[in-house]
């Protein structure tokens, strides 16, 4: 059921996290382990917290003053085996919602009605009327999205002492926070004071993951599962000094990839499983610098700068793809190892059917850096632009004279596809930048 009419709440997003990491981070503030439930102001009485799809979340209620408004809205390849012994997935847990770091207080001026050059058809998905918001402030590290079965996922994450919009912005207002929508409304999941370039990814009925979120020492590589109300901050990907982690892909509820590319002593890229609650390395391609990897029951595939495409099927080895059309490749998703799509450098997709390759030019201008698929169609993004492959040709959606950067992108159907979409004309009111757009195959649709 779609709404006929965009209501937008004026939420006070509070949540807590116990932040306390096998000894690694101080143990956070008193109530920690505690009920999760928090009073939202005396005209918005209070929410408590909710389990939904086996994770505890904070309903944000409506305040009388001193909270945000959601956004106006009307309107040579080795590794064939797994090699290396098995790591234990948990390196420590943490507990959400019972006493820790709050969402910081959003004093910016409320925000206008939001027109953006695209066109917007009727506000809202399902029956959620709340407007994302999301009240951190700073400089931009991180916004992405992610979809399953359950809902809509959402992680921004913004760093202090950096002008943001224009002016600076004291430490205080920084942190990331993750949100979930399952079609009646944005709830909080977590929220932590400390900012980092986390890509939101995670595991079909599963877990969420964050890579990139992890303990100060380690965070370059590390990931965290969020799942049962508990923050498990998994051991790093790396395997040894000047690792990076680049990429990660959940192939169901208990089965992911992910790889780290190492810059020090011989650069390679290392292919990390995850399976039965322990981590093995697949296999170490030589790619310098990789940035994306999609995987199935079948394959693996990672690709990267300088015509670098490795596949592993199977038990077989990596392997190095044939003739791969000239650039860098930023993004990869399949259908199938003789449907594989990819994206480069200079704002193509290409395609490969197991036999031969296609280039398809789109009107991007730059790297087309995310990829999303279903029933035959490819969703891309590329900085400022937003289209799609439709089956027979490509389709720009969002041109890039737009002035939004589209973030990332995923979907659950060619007709529900939710985009992290900022604005940065917002960044000084209140919410800030960040929008929840989605598309139903025809239209834009902000919620």
């Amino acid at each position: 059921m779609r709404l006929s009419a965009f209501e937008p709440r004026n939420p006070r997003l509070l949540s807590e996290l116990c932040w306390f990491v096998a000894g690694l981070l101080p143990l956070a503030i008193t109530g920690c382990g505690g009920q999760s439930h928090a009073d939202h102001g005396a005209a918005g009485g209070s929410s408590g917290a909710g389990t939904l799809g086996g994770m505890s979340a904070v309903t944000a209620g409506s305040s009388a003053a001193g909270g945000p408004s959601g956004h106006g809205g009307a309107g040579a390849a080795s590794g064939g085996a797994e090699t290396g012994g098995e790591t234990s997935a948990s390196a420590g847990s943490t507990p959400i919602g019972g006493g820790g770091n709050a969402l910081p207080a959003d004093d910016r001026p409320a925000a206008p009605e939001w027109k953006p050059t695209i066109s917007l058809g009727t506000p809202g998905w399902e029956m959620s009327q709340q407007a994302f918001c999301d009240p951190h402030q700073g400089a931009p590290r991180a916004y992405g999205v992610w979809a399953d079965a359950r809902g809509v996922y959402m992680a921004v994450s913004e760093d202090c002492g950096i002008n943001a919009g224009s002016g600076g912005v004291p430490c205080g207002k920084e942190g990331l926070g993750l949100h979930f929508n399952d079609g009646n409304g944005w709830q909080v999941l977590f929220a932590d004071s400390k900012a980092a370039a986390a890509r939101l990814r995670g595991f079909p009925a599963g877990p969420l993951i964050l890579l990139g979120f992890g303990p100060p020492d380690t965070q370059s590589d590390s990931v965290s599962f969020v799942s049962d109300s508990m923050l498990s901050v998994q051991p790093p990907l790396g395997l040894g000094d000047g690792a990076s982690g680049q990429g990660i892909f959940g192939v169901d509820a208990d089965h992911a990839y992910a790889f780290a590319l190492h810059v020090t002593d011989s650069p390679s890229t290392t292919v990390r499983k995850y399976a039965a609650g322990s981590w093995s390395t697949l296999g170490i391609v030589p790619i310098i610098n990789s940035h994306a990897i999609w995987a199935d029951e079948n394959q693996v595939v990672v690709v990267g700068t300088d015509q670098d495409i490795y596949v592993k099927s199977g038990s077989a080895a990596f392997a190095a793809l044939p003739d791969v059309p000239a650039g860098d490749y930023w993004s990869v998703w399949g259908f199938s190892a003789q449907d594989l799509w990819f994206g480069n450098s200079v704002g193509q997709l290409v395609h490969y059917d197991g036999a031969s390759w296609k280039v398809i030019q789109t009107s991007a201008t730059g790297p087309i850096s995310s990829l999303w698929g279903a029933d035959g169609q490819v969703y891309f993004t590329a900085g400022d632009s937003f289209g799609r492959w439709n089956g027979t040709s490509v389709e720009t959606l969002i041109a890039s004279t737009s002035g939004l950067a589209i973030d990332d992108v995923w979907g659950r159907s060619s007709s529900e596809v939710f985009l992290a979409v900022s604005d940065p004309s917002f960044a000084d009111y209140q919410c800030g930048r960040y929008f929840a757009v989605w598309f139903d195959g025809t239209k834009f649709h902000q919620f």
